[in-house]
Parts: C-alpha cells; structure tokens; sequence
C-alpha cells in the first residue's frame, strides 16, 4: 500500500493521510472518514476541488 494525501487544491490543505491502494481508493477513503458513504456522496464543488497525492518519504 502506499500513504497519500488528500488535499484541497484551492487552498492545498491537507484533509486526509492514510494508506491506500490507489489514488481513486484515497479519495473513497477520506470521504468515508469524513461521514459520507463514499465519494460521489461528496457536494461537487468539494469533490472537483480534491486530489489525492502519493507522499514520498
């Protein structure tokens, strides 16, 4: 598994860190951490607003 960040991209604050498989796998993964079912539960402008970035230690 490799560790990402998920990150707002207007303001490039980090909202979630974890491990996951891949970058699609992150986002589900936050969002379920932060109370939502999955991802596409997310409103769209938070979701067109999010990336998920591998960290390199």
């Amino acid at each position: 598994m490799t560790i990402f960040q998920v990150r707002q991209n207007s303001t490039r604050a980090v909202l979630w860190t974890g491990q996951a498989d891949t970058a699609d796998r992150a986002l589900e993964v936050a969002a379920q951490a932060a109370g939502y079912h999955g991802f596409e539960e997310l409103p769209e402008t938070a979701r067109a607003d999010m990336t998920a970035e591998a960290v390199i230690v």
